[in-house]
């Protein structure tokens, strides 16, 4: 495919030391996984290999580099544009959930830019929810959360996940919100130390 003429290798120097977590899926079932995301505003993955430095995962170039890039740069961004990757973000997000999928480690150094528009990528920590053997007016309310593994990002992560407390897609929307936020601002926000956080 034409994508495939200018691919992208992300490398991961420790991967084995990731995946002893248990939180980070193998390269081998991270790309069978996503190899089958056919969406405009997520990056495409086709293979991985092995490589002195690491493992090799072979994927989408996007030219723009990434949101961090963006907002450590003196690059304004104007209404017009945050407006359209936000609906990007939010309709890229919305395409995983459908399929049961959290990312659980949305931030802009995982969002990219690709002839103007956005990529989301990196979904090593990704999971797959299991899906519900009937789904009924209370589920739909109040959605099952099963994921408990405490992964991610600090400044990202939603007050269920620093809390320790069982979450679902809902911690995506907290991160993306994150992202959207440092947008509007036109620059990352500082950190802050980890603790116990209201929602």
């Amino acid at each position: 495919s034409d994508w495939m003429q200018h691919a992208g290798c992300k490398i991961i120097p420790e991967i084995h030391a990731l995946i002893k977590t248990k939180t980070y899926i193998t390269p081998k079932k991270q790309v069978k996984q996503l190899s089958v995301l056919e969406h405009p505003n997520i990056v495409r993955y086709k293979d991985f290999f092995l490589h002195m430095e690491g493992v090799c995962i072979v994927m989408e170039f996007c030219e723009g580099g990434d949101l961090c890039d963006i907002l450590q740069s003196s690059e304004s961004i104007s209404e017009d544009t945050l407006l359209k990757w936000t609906g990007e973000m939010c309709q890229a997000m919305s395409y995983i959930h459908d399929r049961d999928i959290i990312h659980r480690d949305l931030k802009p150094d995982n969002i990219f830019i690709s002839r103007g528009s956005i990529r989301i990528a990196d979904f090593g920590l990704s999971r797959v929810m299991p899906k519900l053997k009937g789904e009924d007016w209370w589920s739909i309310l109040a959605p099952p959360k099963y994921a408990m593994s405490i992964c991610g990002t600090d400044l990202y992560m939603a007050p269920e996940v620093l809390n320790e407390e069982p979450y679902g897609k809902a911690a995506d929307v907290w991160s993306l919100g994150v992202v959207i936020l440092e947008l509007s601002m036109g620059s990352l926000l500082d950190d802050t130390p980890t603790g116990k956080v209201e929602p």
